[in-house]
């Protein structure tokens, strides 16, 4: 996901305000973009620390690693690049599970 922000942020920079009459409909769709990005990786990172909390208590063996490794997919989410993930993070399922 840090790299759809960073790739927005690449896209505000070029925005030509001065001859694309709709550079401020752009630059606001670009920032809005920019702020969903960053709610969907706080989201992965509440459920990997959701995920962490459940793992602590409990008993199951089998369970307890099912957990850890939600938790390791969710904080994947945050710094995998999207072409490059072995584990892909469901970017659609974390913002339809809110």
């Amino acid at each position: 996901m840090l790299d759809f922000v960073a790739d927005i942020d690449a896209s505000l920079v070029k925005l030509d305000t001065l001859r694309d009459s709709a550079a401020y409909a752009k630059q606001e769709e670009l920032k809005a973009m920019r702020i969903c990005a960053l709610a969907l990786i706080r989201l992965a990172e509440r459920h990997a620390e959701r995920a962490d909390e459940l793992a602590a208590v409990e008993p199951d063996p089998t369970r307890r690693t099912e957990l850890w490794r939600i938790a390791d997919v969710c904080r994947a989410c945050r710094r995998t690049p999207r072409a490059t993930s072995g584990r892909r993070c469901n970017t659609t399922g974390l913002s339809t599970s809110a």
